[in-house]
């Protein structure tokens, strides 16, 4: 009983911590918040439930384990020191100065409701270049495209430049939505969002372009409420339902076709109120890996070698110019095997499994990369005005929801790519409007 008492105790300190981080994070409208609000919703306020869990088998093709209190104890730990240190940083980030706060959440409003339409033709011209990607499917699979192409015709059966450009293009594109709408140019934003909506239903593809063409105005809501985060708090209790929804885009992308894809979403309202889960994919279970992982540490191959952290810190290096082999494979593949042995795919056992996983308790260097990142969120957007804003403000959400999922090295890359995109549309702009 003491254990357990120990452990509850600990919950509801990261709980709070997390809260804090997420209302902090709301007022200065900051994406950050995102990765606290996902952090609460699927992992924190599930892990309730967890002492009472016993026999552990989340998915029917990974391990099983019993799930003892001792692990989930050390988990919840290794949990506080993040939320700990986070919430360190931001008490003297705001109190060195008080006005930063205010001075982030004036700038977002400066660019929802004064900024420019600058660098619209650009992003409208590089969202149209996903179209590449779908003249390669047809050129290969003819009009079989609207009937049985399926995800892993997508995945497998496209070049790479055509995989970059159905993927990379979209989430790049994803915020520019948010300021057509809020500045009410509903014809203009109807027709990016008809071009969005017929590569990604078309194309098929991942549900995160789907979830990041709506995080901005789910932020907003929050942000510009009065109880807007009394509503963050609700909807975190309430995120089962979300997992369902989620759970349902996986379901249609894996449906082969767009009459079949069509036809699938018809079906939500049976799959939502279905009791089984049809694809032993809800984002709740992904912690029972991150638990799996600090169960089994001392006895995992590969784990504890910071080979992630290596590979995130060569994000700037190609594989394929690594002569020198200097960048580590890719350890999402090598926590995937452990946990599902057998088969082959990349894990993300949300944000704090991937890092123990890689790390265990040393984890210092990540510590400090998560803090420097968070840190220069804010004053990296500062930096960028108008539609250029939110195309970067949409990808930082983004990037802080997948590596609240455990998904650290791909958003980075985006992030990165998408930061350089907005430079160089941001500067053409200011170049054209200046002669």
């Amino acid at each position: 009983m003491i254990m357990l008492g120990f452990y509850f105790g600990l919950l509801a300190i990261n709980l709070v911590l997390c809260f804090l981080l997420l209302k902090n994070d709301i007022r200065s409208y900051n994406p950050a918040a995102i990765m606290w609000f996902v952090i609460v919703s699927s992992f924190l306020i599930p892990s309730i439930a967890d002492p009472f869990a016993g026999l552990v088998a989340a998915h029917p093709f990974s391990v099983s384990y019993y799930l003892d209190i001792s692990t989930l104890i050390e988990a919840q730990l290794f949990v506080f020191l993040f939320l700990a240190v986070f919430y360190f940083v931001y008490f003297v980030r705001n109190m060195t100065n008080k006005r930063l706060v205010g001075i982030y959440a004036a700038h977002y409003k400066a660019q929802l409701w004064g900024g420019s339409a600058s660098g619209l033709t650009a992003y409208s011209l590089f969202l149209m270049l996903a179209l590449l990607g779908f003249y390669e499917a047809y050129s290969k699979y003819g009009s079989s495209i609207f009937s049985s192409f399926s995800f892993t015709q997508r995945r497998e059966g496209l070049s790479a430049i055509s995989g970059f450009v159905l993927s990379y293009n979209l989430l790049v594109s994803a915020g520019v939505l948010f300021w057509l709408v809020m500045r009410k140019k509903f014809l203009s934003s109807a027709l990016y969002l008809v071009m969005y909506l017929f590569i990604y239903f078309v194309m098929g593809g991942s549900r995160q372009p789907l979830i990041v063409l709506l995080l901005p105005f789910v932020f907003y809501f929050f942000s510009s409420k009065k109880m807007g985060f009394v509503y963050a708090i609700v909807l975190s209790l309430s995120f089962s339902l979300i997992s369902k929804v989620l759970e349902f885009v996986i379901y249609v992308r894996n449906t082969s076709g767009l009459s079949a894809r069509i036809d699938t979403l018809l079906e939500f309202p049976s799959f939502l109120f279905s009791v089984g889960e049809r694809l032993g994919s809800r984002e709740e279970d992904l912690r029972f890996a991150f638990y799996y992982f600090v169960k089994k540490f001392d006895g995992l191959e590969g784990f504890g070698d910071f080979t992630y952290f290596m590979r995130v810190m060569f994000f700037w290096l190609p594989s394929s110019l690594d002569g020198l082999a200097l960048k580590p494979a890719d350890f999402e593949y090598t926590m995937f095997a452990h946990y599902m042995p057998g088969f082959e795919g990349t894990m993300h056992p949300t944000l704090f499994g991937s890092l123990y996983a890689d790390s265990g308790w040393i984890v210092i260097p990540w510590i400090v990369f998560f803090v420097f990142l968070l840190l220069i969120t804010g004053p990296v957007l500062r930096c960028f005005r108008g539609i250029p804003y939110f195309s970067v403000w949409a990808l930082f959400s983004y990037t802080y929801m997948m590596m609240a999922r455990g998904a650290i090295y791909g958003p980075f890359v985006v992030l990165v790519f998408g930061l350089v995109f907005a430079v160089l549309v941001q500067k053409f702009s200011k170049t054209l409007v200046q002669r």
